[in-house]
């Protein structure tokens, strides 16, 4: 788990990059010409790194990039719940990271309205030496969640993940199921006009997953945008009214979910077996 410090950029509330106004179409993401791209050289030692800067720019090797987007044209809308597909390093995680505005681009632009929330990992930011209920404060904050509603909220957060008998006990005594639980609970508190998902799914058993995907629901209906990137069919299915699949970086189909997905079963037989399996949310 992070620290609060290292937390702060992939866990926080972002305000719109314009004026986080929300106008009368709502809350949107534009997304145009976007390249991301990022350094694939790796000094040996740092003496080799020290002797490089100590030459002439134009004596030193150039440094090579590898493009994690490439020109990719993207507009979402109020409305829109879209989800993000394709294999394994075909920027699923950059694009959301590049909506966040947690990496600049390379080039393109990045327009957004209204606020927006990045959960991409569980538990971002959760320090093992406090207790649950410390990290609950910890996370709300991280989240741009009040203090004084995350306090009047901890007591059903802690009932919700059936975490009352520990709740003052140090998280790095939780199983991981336990503290799974906790920073999902706490995640899907957040109110906010924009959510992106990367891989955040239940866990747990039956009884648990069942009111976690009710759980997540309630939280997809109270929202402007949401952009979920999966490696499961029945997520996408469930929660998206939009799919979009890249591979290189690049988009190759937008759609609808079950559309695109055929086509990716189709060029992809593998695919169905890629990253870690999801329950399913039925």
């Amino acid at each position: 788990m992070s620290s609060p410090v290292s937390a702060a950029a992939s866990a926080g509330v972002l305000p719109a990059d314009r004026e986080a106004v929300v106008g009368s179409a709502g809350p949107f993401l534009h997304l145009e010409g976007v390249r991301l791209s990022f350094p694939s050289r790796v000094e040996r030692s740092l003496k080799a790194s020290a002797l490089r800067w100590l030459q002439r720019p134009r004596d030193r090797a150039p440094v090579r990039g590898t493009d994690a987007l490439v020109d990719l044209d993207l507009r979402v809308a109020a409305g829109d719940r879209l989800g993000v597909i394709g294999t394994n390093g075909s920027g699923k995680t950059s694009l959301l990271q590049v909506m966040a505005g947690i990496y600049p681009p390379r080039a393109g632009r990045v327009e957004r309205a209204g606020s927006l929330v990045p959960l991409l990992q569980l538990g971002l930011g959760f320090n093992p030496e406090l207790t649950g209920r410390e990290n609950i404060l910890l996370g709300a904050a991280l989240l741009g969640i009040s203090r004084k509603r995350i306090r009047e909220r901890t007591p059903a957060i802690l009932d919700f993940c059936e975490l009352e008998h520990v709740a003052d006990v140090p998280v790095k005594y939780y199983s991981t199921g336990m503290a799974a639980r906790l920073a999902y609970t706490v995640a899907t508190e957040v109110d906010t006009d924009i959510l992106l998902l990367d891989e955040v799914f239940a866990v747990g058993d039956i009884h648990w997953v069942k009111r976690a995907v009710e759980r997540l629901d309630a939280l997809v209906e109270r929202l402007g945008i949401l952009v979920v990137a999966s490696h499961s069919e029945q997520i996408i299915l469930h929660l998206c009214n939009r799919c979009v699949h890249l591979e290189g970086g690049r988009l190759v189909a937008d759609g609808a979910p079950a559309e695109v997905l055929a086509r990716y079963q189709q060029g992809n037989p593998e695919g169905k077996r890629e990253g870690q399996p999801s329950p399913s949310p039925a």
